[in-house]
C-alpha cells in the first residue's frame, strides 16, 4: 500500500498573462498502490523555441510513462530499482522523449504563424533533427516515491527539496552553465550526459517532497525566503486536507508570480 500523497499546479506567469503568451510549463502527478510520481517541465521561454510547451507536455507525459512501464517488471526491488535510475533512466527518457517529439513533428508541420515568427527572428526553418528538437527544448524534474525508495531526476533548472525536522536539503545543486543562466535541456545532444539522479533507500526521515520550476525559486530575493515559505508548504499539508491544497494551490502560486518573478510556475508537493 501506497501512502504518499501529492499535487501538483501549473500556473501562467503575470508577465505571460500581460503578454498574452501561453504558458509553457508542465505538470504531472499520478498516484498507484505501487508509488506516487511528480514531474515538472519548463518551456523555454525564448521566441525562438516555439514549441516548448509541446517539448514540456512530451517530458512529463514521457517521464510518467517510462516509470510506469518500470513497475510492470515484476522482479523489481531496492537494488534493481537503484541500478536502473543510475544506468539507464536517463538515456531511455531522453530516447524516448526524442524519438515522441520527432515523429509528432513528422505528423504536425510548422504552422504558417510560426513559420512567420522564425523569419522574423531569421531562423531557418528547422530541417534536421537537431534544430527540430531544439525548437521543442525544455526543462525537466522526476519524483517517484516507492516501497523500494525515492527516485529523483532532473535536467535543467527548477528545484527538488526534502525537508525532514525542519531541516532542508537540496538535492541536486546547480550546473555551471545553470548558474551562468544558461539551463541545460532536452534538446541538447549530450542532454543525457547532463541529467542529474538520485535514488534514497527506503527511510522514514524524508515525510515531505517540494519541488518547483525556476518561476518559483526566481520570485525570492535569496535561498532564506524562498527555504521559509517552502516551510510553511509543509506546515499547510500537516493541517489542511489535500483537498484544500489542491483547490488553493493554483491561487498561491499565481500571487507568487504577481509578487515575484512575473514567470510560469510549477509547483510539486509530495508527504506522508
Amino acid at each position: 500500500m501506497n501512502d504518499w500523497r501529492g499535487v501538483v499546479s501549473s500556473v501562467k506567469g503575470a508577465l505571460h498573462i500581460k503578454k498574452d503568451i501561453l504558458c509553457q510549463d508542465a505538470s504531472v502527478f499520478e498516484v498507484t498502490d505501487n508509488y506516487a510520481l511528480i514531474s515538472l517541465a519548463d518551456g523555454h521561454g525564448n521566441a525562438r523555441y516555439i514549441r516548448s510547451l509541446i517539448g514540456a507536455q512530451f517530458a512529463v507525459n514521457q517521464f510518467a510513462m517510462l516509470l510506469k512501464n518500470l513497475f510492470l517488471e515484476p522482479n523489481l526491488n531496492s537494488m534493481l530499482l537503484n541500478e536502473y535510475i543510475h544506468q539507464d533512466l536517463s538515456k531511455h527518457f531522453i530516447r524516448n522523449w526524442k524519438s515522441s517529439i520527432l515523429k509528432y513533428h513528422l505528423e504536425n508541420s510548422l504552422e504558417p504563424n510560426e513559420i512567420e515568427l522564425l523569419a522574423r527572428l531569421n531562423i531557418d526553418i528547422p530541417d534536421n533533427e537537431l534544430d527540430i528538437l531544439r525548437i521543442y527544448g525544455t526543462t525537466v524534474i522526476g519524483i517517484v516515491a516507492t516501497k523500494f525508495g525515492i527516485v529523483f531526476f532532473q535536467l535543467g533548472d527548477g528545484d527538488i527539496l526534502t525537508i525532514s525536522n525542519n531541516e532542508i536539503n537540496r538535492v541536486f545543486s546547480a550546473h555551471l552553465s545553470i548558474i551562468d543562466y544558461q539551463t541545460e535541456s532536452l534538446c541538447q545532444p549530450d542532454a543525457d550526459l547532463k541529467t542529474q539522479t538520485a535514488f534514497i533507500y527506503p527511510n522514514k526521515t524524508t515525510p515531505f517532497i517540494f519541488t518547483c520550476t525556476d518561476g518559483f525559486s526566481n520570485s525570492f530575493v535569496d535561498d532564506k525566503s524562498f527555504f521559509n515559505t517552502v516551510l510553511e508548504y509543509q506546515k499547510l499539508v500537516q493541517i489542511q486536507s489535500k483537498e484544500f491544497i489542491k483547490d488553493n494551490l493554483p491561487i498561491w502560486l499565481n500571487e507568487t508570480s504577481e509578487k515575484g518573478s512575473g514567470d510560469d510556475i510549477s509547483v510539486g508537493l509530495l508527504w506522508k
